[in-house]
C-alpha cells in the first residue's frame, strides 16, 4: 500500500458552513460536506484514486472520502475544519486559545475503512480520555 508523507491544512468552507447553520452537524448533509480530503491530481493518481484515505498525524488518525483537486500542491492535503480534522490537530495552542490548523505532517493512504459519522468520532474521542 502506497503512503505518501504530507502537508495537513485545515480550513472552514462555504458549503460546510452552509450546512452547520441551525445545528445540522449530525447529518448526512455535514458528512458529505466536511468527511474528506482534497489531494494534488498527482498525489490521488500515486494512491490508486482511492475512493477513501486514511490520513494520520501524531495526534490521530482519520479515514475520510477523498477527491482530488487542481488547486492542491503536491504532497499538501485539505480536511474541512470540523470533526474529522479535529480528530488529527494538535490540540496545543501555543498560547493562541486556537489549535494549529495548518501545516502539520501527516500521512496519506488509500483505506477501506468506513468512514465515520461525527457522533461515533465523539464518543471514541470521549472513550479515549
Amino acid at each position: 500500500m502506497k503512503r505518501l508523507e504530507v502537508v495537513l491544512l485545515t480550513g472552514s468552507t462555504i458549503r460546510q458552513g452552509m450546512v452547520i447553520k441551525g445545528g445540522r452537524k449530525l447529518t448526512e448533509e455535514y458528512k458529505i460536506e466536511a468527511a474528506y480530503c482534497l489531494l494534488n491530481p498527482k498525489d490521488y493518481e500515486k494512491l490508486g484514486r482511492p475512493e477513501k484515505v486514511k490520513v494520520k498525524t501524531d495526534y490521530g488518525e482519520v479515514t475520510v472520502f477523498a477527491r482530488a483537486d487542481e488547486c492542491m500542491f503536491e504532497k499538501e492535503v485539505f480536511i474541512p475544519r470540523g470533526p474529522w480534522a479535529n480528530v488529527v490537530i494538535s490540540p496545543e495552542t501555543m498560547g493562541t486559545g486556537s489549535p494549529m490548523y495548518k501545516g502539520m505532517k501527516a500521512t496519506v493512504e488509500s483505506s477501506e475503512d468506513d468512514v465515520l459519522e461525527s457522533r461515533q468520532l465523539f464518543e471514541g474521542f470521549v472513550k479515549r480520555y
